[in-house]
């Protein structure tokens, strides 16, 4: 007979929950912070309690298992449309059946028979090192699996950002690129980073010694959500403007449309060629 240990039910669905929500923001390149991640992982342990209820059925538990589930992510993340809710839980059940499977995988290769299921919630009584091995190889399918759609991302080099600001539009050649991580604290949003002539001719905003105070709050008027945003790259870092758009489109060399929802972040000093910077995550 096998004993359920209600500690160890409740620490393993901590520590599980905690995986699979840094592997959903993995796959999904969505910002996710520690303290967000630590409170849906504890309150998504609720529903590991299931286990110790008598049976309730195939169609009340797989309810009450896409309720938490979508509990859980509505907790961790912070998103902005339906759409991309949805594609967040639907990562998330994904890695939660990828790490099930290798969970069980583990426990027939090393004979371990003491797993309890009820109600679809799974009890393992397995070692801290059998635990960190499923762990670490679920992880690295993960890693496997954002390569991939990474590669498939990055593949065209033809994509174009279109901006739609005060009624005229911008269209500037873009690369998608996983080192822009950037993203406005206060929304979630992440931002493109926009190098154009013509919108920092529209924007006109000193970041020099000359910044003038007065001459930034007219500009809030101006432009939707305007905020200073600090950025670090390898060698270099600073502050750029970042505000919302009427539209913004990321366009491919089949010239297939998609509206994403983002900041633009304008490097108003730079004088190098028009270029935009925009984190893949927004294809997904």
């Amino acid at each position: 007979m096998t004993y359920i240990y209600l500690d160890v039910l409740i620490i393993t669905n901590v520590y599980v929950n905690y995986f699979l929500l840094k592997g959903t923001a993995r796959i999904s390149h969505t910002a996710l912070t520690v303290k967000r991640c630590i409170i849906a992982s504890v309150l998504g342990t609720l529903s590991a309690l299931m286990i110790l209820l008598p049976e309730l059925g195939l169609a009340l538990n797989l309810l009450v298992k896409l309720l938490c589930s979508v509990i859980i992510v509505r907790i961790a993340f912070k998103w902005s449309t339906i759409k991309r809710f949805a594609k967040l839980t639907f990562i998330f059940l994904g890695i939660s059946f990828i790490f099930a499977g290798v969970m069980l995988t583990v426990c027939d290769l090393l004979k371990i028979s003491s797993i309890i299921v009820q109600n679809y919630s799974v009890y393992f009584d397995i070692s801290v090192l059998t635990l960190a091995v499923s762990t670490i190889v679920s992880y690295i399918m993960v890693c496997i699996i954002t390569y991939i759609l990474d590669k498939k991302l990055n593949a065209s080099n033809s994509y174009k950002v279109i901006i739609s600001l005060f009624g005229k539009s911008y269209t500037i050649d873009a690369i998608a690129d996983t080192g822009n991580s950037l993203i406005d604290t206060f929304s979630g949003k992440p931002v493109i980073i926009c190098k154009s002539h013509e919108l920092a001719m529209v924007a006109d905003i000193n970041l020099g010694d000359n910044f003038d105070v007065n001459d930034y709050l007219e500009k809030m008027k101006k432009f939707r959500g305007l905020r200073l945003l600090p950025y670090k790259t390898i060698g270099n870092n600073g502050i750029i403007p970042a505000f919302l758009a009427e539209s913004i489109f990321i366009s491919n060399e089949k010239n297939q449309m998609k509206p994403v929802d983002a900041y633009i972040g304008l490097c108003v000093e730079d004088k190098s060629e028009d270029k935009a910077i925009f984190n893949p995550r927004l294809l997904i």
